[in-house]
């Protein structure tokens, strides 16, 4: 009998998904300027696609 197990890799978590996109530190620096309402038009591109 074969049980359903969810596919690997469905659910990325944090860290897989920062690897080779931005350095974190990065990520939490344009977290800063979105809460201030500072972030450019690139940088809401960049962060988009952190996310």
């Amino acid at each position: 009998m074969a049980t359903e197990q969810p596919e690997q890799g469905s659910s990325p978590t944090p860290e897989t998904m920062l690897s080779g996109a931005t350095d974190p530190s990065e990520v939490a620096k344009l977290f800063e300027k979105l809460e201030s309402g500072d972030l450019t038009h690139d940088e809401q591109i960049q962060l988009g696609k952190v996310m």
